[in-house]
């Protein structure tokens, strides 16, 4: 807020003595029908707190507010004021009053159900319990980036020797040990996958 010059003497009544107040942006303020000018902070980042009995308002900041937080990857800046700090796989975050608890769940890999053809690998996904009984199913998993990312595939029912399970990429671009597909055709079979970043080993 600006006020250009002093504030004049007013004309209004004895008690009326508050006239209009210009800010920084905007046109002139004037007072309501109870005779006041409400001056509101954000209440993100600043507060305004009024005190009748010295007559003073008093501006002060909320906290401070990072205007980015650098990461060991990558930047991120506040909207709003606000800086979102979510929990990747295995991992918990929760905040209170002024603290944010980072903390494990115990679990680190996540359990799918597969039944359907074709299924789309998630990146959170590890564990694949693959049912074929309904007919062959095809995994589609994504272009390898995640270096060193787990994943488990296993023929939960027993039926890939029939109905087979086909283990391949979106796209079919990038291999799994050197070959674009690889075929779980054994009972109860299972496979260990990790992405290098370029492609899929089997280990």
């Amino acid at each position: 807020m600006s006020q250009a010059g002093s504030f004049a003497v007013s004309s209004l009544p004895p008690g009326l003595v508050v006239e209009t107040i210009t800010g920084n942006t905007g046109g002139p303020v004037g007072p309501d029908g109870a005779d006041n000018i409400n001056i509101v902070g954000d209440g993100t980042t600043i507060t305004i707190a009024g005190n009748s009995g010295t007559n003073t308002l008093t501006v002060s900041a909320v906290g401070s507010i990072p205007n980015s937080f650098v990461t060991d990857s990558g930047t991120a800046t506040p909207i709003a004021g606000v800086l979102n700090i979510i929990g990747g796989k295995g991992m918990t975050i929760s905040g209170a009053s002024n603290t944010v608890t980072v903390a494990s769940t115990g679990i680190f890999f996540t359990y799918i159900n597969v039944n359907m053809s074709p299924y789309v690998v998630l990146t959170d996904d590890v564990y694949l319990s693959v049912d074929s009984t309904g007919g062959p199913i095809t995994i589609l998993f994504p272009n390898p980036s995640l270096v060193g990312e787990p994943y488990i595939v296993k023929d939960r029912t027993g039926t890939s020797a029939i109905n087979n399970i086909t283990v391949t990429t979106v796209g079919g671009v990038a291999t799994i040990d050197g070959v674009t597909s690889f075929i779980m055709d054994s009972a109860y079979q299972s496979i260990s996958l990790v992405d290098n970043g370029t492609s899929y080993e089997i280990y």
